[in-house]
């Protein structure tokens, strides 16, 4: 797994490694199939969200920042850009900015992000044919960490442009995972100095017994 760390609030720092932009055909994102019909959301998404929370447990965020990862479960290789915002008041926040340029997960790997801030986020371009994904996570001090991923075309973080509710905003106890469609938010259990957060892209379904 990379990993992109450092501490904005001690100066900045710049990430272990950089991954180039790498495109992928239409055919093959298309093959993806991560977004299930319009007919089936609702009940894809009613699906997630009753999904057993085996792990879930209280765990409120204290004063660890954000950290995280994104795992590409699909064929083809993922192209991110992660953000950061700066905490001006308790649950305030500067707009997002893009922490460095695009990079690449390959199928199977994964990406951890942990830029020294209670608030980050990713955006995850073309995971199906003109469909972005946004994830925006926080820890909340003396509450529980909040997170939730937008989708929409040709998403805009910086701009204010992050689509509309794909896995609503809520409260993440550690443990407790939300998944709609192939996309999985999740809160792991915590590190020592960070609220440890995955968002996984290509999931497959459970084979029932």
């Amino acid at each position: 797994m990379t990993e992109i760390v450092g501490d904005r609030r001690n100066g900045g720092a710049t990430p272990t490694r950089r991954q180039m932009w790498r495109a992928a055909g239409g055919f093959a994102l298309a093959a993806t199939g991560l977004f299930v019909p319009a007919a089936l959301d609702a009940a894809a998404e009613q699906a997630g969200s009753a999904e057993p929370e085996r792990r879930r447990r209280p765990g409120k965020g204290s004063f660890r920042d954000s950290a995280l990862t994104v795992v590409n479960k699909t064929e083809v290789s993922l192209n991110c850009t992660f953000y950061l915002q700066n905490r001006i008041g308790y649950d305030s926040y500067d707009p997002p900015v893009a922490d460095g340029g695009a990079r690449s997960i390959d199928p199977e790997q994964s990406l951890r992000y942990a830029p020294g801030q209670f608030r980050i986020g990713v955006l995850v371009t073309n995971v199906d044919p003109g469909v972005d994904l946004y994830a925006d996570v926080r820890n909340v001090q003396l509450w529980y960490p909040r997170g939730g991923v937008s989708s929409g075309g040709n998403l805009d973080p910086s701009s204010g442009n992050i689509g509309n509710p794909f896995i609503r905003e809520q409260n993440y106890a550690q443990g407790e995972r939300h998944k709609k469609a192939r996309i999985v938010l999740q809160r792991n259990d915590d590190s020592i100095g960070q609220i440890e957060w995955e968002l996984i892209i290509g999931e497959r379904r459970r084979r029932s017994r």
